[in-house]
């Protein structure tokens, strides 16, 4: 899986999303862990 997350993914989430699988909105690397958890829980 391929995840893209900070300023640049956030500002053109809609050109980023053709280049990934998924788009984390805001600092990826605040949101990453819950990203994370969430796909492993089967929640996302």
């Amino acid at each position: 899986m391929i995840v893209f997350g900070g300023l640049h993914a956030t500002l053109n989430y809609t050109e980023t999303i053709n280049c990934c699988d998924c788009v984390l909105r805001g600092e990826g690397d605040e949101l990453i862990l819950q990203f994370t958890n969430a796909v492993r829980d089967k929640k996302a």
